[in-house]
């Protein structure tokens, strides 16, 4: 900013200030010294103005979409739109914890706790991305604002018996193996499309897990494991091994898409969603009523339903922390419990009614 004297017009009886801010030059007039300062701060606070939210965000969106892992991505989506939708109009540096913090509580009326906690995670982000990367002069907020205690913890639907015939049934690989080779091996997305048939050991019946597919945006690209874990050895189960052997595959090509080169994104939700209409597996949106985690996760059931230790569900899952495990497996314990407290009661209340006297 380049600053000049004042000036004096005295046909016109007013006093100017003529200054160049950021390139452009203004020239500020009153009727005394003081109304043209007043102009002239007025003018500064506002060029000066920190950008909304919304604007920040969508810089930050620009800059890192693209990088982020194909799971994050998905788990913030909805997230940062609801930021956005609540924040977006408020600059920087107007919002405050308290407001965050009150809003966090609103979510948690409707959302499980993992999922408020998500929405901490993205407003973090951006403000970070705001100090670190954009240099801006801002104070962060988020640090300061806690997620309630005691919200609902959220529990991934189970597959249905029905569900689980129809995603373990060889047959219905035929047209896509995806939800077929997650049954069996209780991989990741991401690990099961980078599976190759180089990975499969028919003689030792084991699979090496050694990479995992990430989308940038679209086009696949070969990445380390989502965890240290993740590099791991599991068994390869008998179904699978009879249907990796019917492909026919050659030892570079990936086992989900039977070419040398992995699925694109736009094609995995083609195909899945092909698929669960081909099987019935449509909800009443026309949308897949079953996702990957729920098969990764019906395959923790069968190892707890085997009596798999938690150490070595551990390793089979690629979980970088045992609590992981026992928390599934807890899920789990507790989900069998009250199936089998529920057929108790049925079977208690339907022999009581065949014990009681007829009128």
């Amino acid at each position: 900013m380049r600053r000049t004297d004042f000036t004096y017009d005295a046909k016109k009886k007013l006093w100017r200030k003529q200054l160049t801010i950021n390139g452009v030059r203004k020239v500020f007039s009153g009727k005394s010294k003081q109304d043209v300062m007043l102009k002239l701060i007025a003018y500064q606070k506002e060029v000066t103005q920190l950008p909304t939210f919304r604007e920040v965000a969508d810089r930050w969106e620009e800059d890192h979409w693209q990088s982020l892992r194909q799971g994050s991505e998905r788990s913030y989506s909805a997230p940062l739109r609801r930021i956005v939708e609540r924040f977006g109009d408020q600059r920087m540096d107007e919002i405050t914890s308290k407001e965050i913090q009150m809003w966090f509580a609103r979510l948690g009326k409707d959302f499980s706790e993992k999922s408020v906690k998500q929405h901490k995670v993205v407003m973090n982000l951006i403000y970070k991305y705001a100090q670190v990367e954009m240099e801006m002069d801002v104070d962060n907020p988020v640090s300061r604002a806690s997620v309630p205690a005691g919200l609902k913890h959220s529990s991934r639907d189970i597959l249905t018996n029905a569900q689980k015939k129809t995603v373990s049934d060889p047959k219905n690989a035929d047209s896509f193996i995806l939800p077929f080779l997650i049954y069996f091996t209780g991989l990741r997305c991401g690990e099961a499309l980078a599976l190759q048939r180089q990975d499969v050991d028919f003689e030792r019946k084991l699979i090496y897990v050694t990479k995992q597919v990430v989308h940038q945006p679209n086009l696949p690209v070969i990445d380390r494991p989502k965890t240290e874990n993740g590099n791991r050895v599991i068994p390869l189960l008998p179904p699978l091994e009879e249907k990796i052997r019917s492909l026919k595959l050659k030892p570079d090509d990936y086992i989900t898409s039977g070419t040398p080169e992995p699925l694109s994104r736009s094609a995995l939700r083609c195909r899945w969603k092909k698929w669960c209409k081909e099987h019935g597996l449509l909800d009443k949106n026309g949308k897949p009523a079953i996702d990957r985690h729920q098969i990764r996760h019906q395959y923790a059931t069968t190892l707890y339903e085997a009596g798999i230790e938690a150490k070595s569900a551990q390793h089979l899952l690629g979980h970088a922390d045992i609590s992981t495990t026992l928390k599934i497996y807890t899920h789990i314990s507790t989900e069998q419990f009250s199936e089998d407290a529920e057929k108790l009661a049925k079977f208690v209340k339907k022999k009581d009614g065949r014990s009681r006297p007829q009128n």
